[in-house]
């Protein structure tokens, strides 16, 4: 199973990449059960302020310098719309 990371959408590189160093983030690389390394496989979330709808996206660890902040190489085409809520009312991602 593939670890699911929260990722801030606005903070990118200029290859797309994405910074891993929001506490959401750095929150769920702790919580993985195996140490995070380069090339994993991971699902990247986003919880924006829409009320209904969250969005995940397949991607790739990289770090370039084992001191720096982890990057998530989003996997082109692989976004899709989460529906935050199922019929008991419950939030179905972003949560603890």
């Amino acid at each position: 199973m593939r670890p699911r990371i929260y990722a801030d959408w606005n903070d990118q590189t200029e290859e797309g990449r994405l910074w891993l160093n929001v506490l959401g983030s750095l929150r769920d690389l702790q919580r993985i059960s195996v140490p995070p390394f380069s090339g994993m496989e991971v699902i990247l979330y986003w919880d924006p302020s829409d009320p209904d709808f969250a969005y995940e996206m397949d991607a790739i660890l990289e770090q370039e310098d084992p001191q720096a902040a982890w990057l998530a190489r989003p996997l082109e085409g692989s976004i899709r719309t989460i529906p935050k809520h199922v019929g008991d009312g419950k939030r179905t991602i972003g949560t603890d």
